[in-house]
């Protein structure tokens, strides 16, 4: 990865649908101020977050174009781009409403959008749909927020595609066999087509334009990225709740974390049948993407995996785990 300019801290980084990565970075280091506030038992924001300037690059893997410059106001920001350049930025974390900005392309405040907190994902597809998913504190955790066309929180169903007003225009509903989704890991929107890996039960999600939504089993607790060429899928990272018997029985060395088998290693090829996504093959990545996740990056847009660690971008394709 190339540094940024003299004097610009990187933030985070998000995949665009183009598969171009958007970097963004400020002129304070607010992790570095995360740091020291850790380290003196205090915790919380940085203060200087509210005075910080923010900046968009994007890199296509040889050429770094500078984008927009706007106040940061929080840390924890995700960025996806419109169609038509401009920019969506959205507060993961914060419970200050509303969470999202619509920027232009250069920067200037357009209007805000509200899509709660705790959110995991945000992506945007042909249509200029923005599709939304969060993570477990979110779907339980959002009850305040209501809309006028649903009888629950917008994020109590997990996943939800807006229009660029706010206004819900879909949303997922129970999958086959469990209420609904308590945690929406995952999220790669390929067209108008949004696919997600859910939990409880371990299930992929499609919701394709103007059709009924569809499900696969997959056995895979937690994948942290899915890449799509269908009918195969490739899933990075993952973790298993081990059961009593099994760390009676496992080395002392196999049970200091979350699972026995090291699934935020794993990732799996699996080819979509009739409500069942069959395991085609599992390899061990050389990093670690599951429980904890200290990536810069973890994400699935396309037929791709994209991975930034240590300022190292590694992109995998679906078919580059294929023997066709």
């Amino acid at each position: 990865m190339p540094p940024l300019p003299e004097g610009w801290h990187v933030q985070s980084y998000d995949v665009l649908s183009d598969g171009c990565l958007a970097i963004l970075g400020a002129d304070i280091d607010i992790w570095a101020e995360f740091a020291k506030l850790r380290d003196s038992g205090l915790g919380g924001i940085p203060s200087s977050a509210a005075k910080a300037t923010a900046k968009i690059w994007t890199f296509d893997g040889s050429s770094l174009a500078a984008g927009p410059i706007f106040p940061l106001h929080k840390p924890g920001l995700i960025v996806a781009r419109f169609p038509d350049g401009r920019w969506l930025v959205c507060n993961s974390t914060c419970v200050e409403r509303p969470s999202g900005r619509i920027l232009s392309s250069d920067g200037d405040w357009i209007g805000s959008i509200e899509l709660g907190y705790c959110v995991n994902n945000v992506k945007i597809d042909n249509a200029s749909r923005i599709w939304v998913n969060w993570i477990d504190q979110g779907i339980f955790g959002n009850d305040s927020w209501t809309v006028s066309n649903l009888e629950w929180s917008p994020a109590s169903y997990g996943l939800v595609c807006f229009d660029e007003f706010g206004e819900v225009v879909r949303h997922a509903r129970s999958c086959p066999h469990a209420v609904g989704i308590a945690d929406c890991f995952a999220l790669n929107v390929i067209g108008c087509t949004a696919w997600a890996s859910t939990d409880p039960d371990s299930f992929l999600v499609a919701l394709r334009d103007k059709q009924e939504e569809q499900w696969w089993a997959t056995g895979l607790k937690a994948s942290r990225a899915i890449a799509v060429d269908e009918p195969y899928i490739l899933a990075a990272g993952g973790y298993d709740f081990a059961s009593r018997a099994e760390k009676e029985s496992a080395p002392a060395s196999r049970i200091a974390g979350l699972d026995l088998s090291d699934n935020g290693r794993r990732v799996s090829l699996l080819r979509l049948a009739d409500g069942q996504a069959e395991l085609y093959g599992q390899w061990e990545m050389p990093i670690q993407v599951g429980f904890p996740n200290s990536l810069d990056l973890i994400d699935g847009q396309g037929d791709t995996l994209h991975i930034v660690d240590e300022d190292v971008w590694r992109r995998w394709r679906v078919r580059d785990f294929l023997n066709e």
